[in-house]
């Protein structure tokens, strides 16, 4: 996502990255992930997590052929493994909150690796279909 920043900012997209280590770790994640000005929030109660139907997942997702694959695609770039500190069973997550308050996109992660395209992401903030629309208001 942060190669599309300025899609994003155009869109008037406001990112935020929340997470449920604790502050020092959080810091540290966002600063390698080279976030820049994103927001990085901390949840460590997961009350946010909760709130979004974001439970644990399974051996068998956490461990799957996809997840593990996303592991070699940090090997075959070059990037140093990332080595778990935190619960690797916490499922994440991807959510668009359009402006009414409205969800207009609705990924709950099904491995640690799995996130929407970045075109399936402004598709939902552009109001564009092909994003998954609901109606629950946050």
């Amino acid at each position: 996502m942060r190669d599309r920043r300025s899609e994003l900012e155009k869109c008037n997209a406001v990112v935020l990255v929340i997470g449920f280590e604790p502050a020092r770790r959080q810091r540290g994640y966002c600063r390698s992930l080279k976030l820049g000005d994103w927001p990085c929030l901390v949840d460590e109660a997961r009350n946010v997590y909760r709130a979004y139907g974001l439970g644990r997942l399974t051996w068998w997702r956490t461990f799957s052929p996809a997840s593990l694959w996303g592991y070699v695609r940090f090997w075959r770039q070059g990037r140093p493994m990332p080595r778990p500190k935190a619960d690797v069973y916490q499922a994440g997550g991807d959510f668009v909150v359009g402006p009414d308050g409205r969800l207009a996109l609705v990924h709950p992660g099904r491995h640690p690796h799995d996130r929407p395209p970045v075109d399936r992401i402004l598709a939902a903030i552009d109001g564009r279909t092909g994003a998954q629309q609901a109606t629950e208001r946050v």
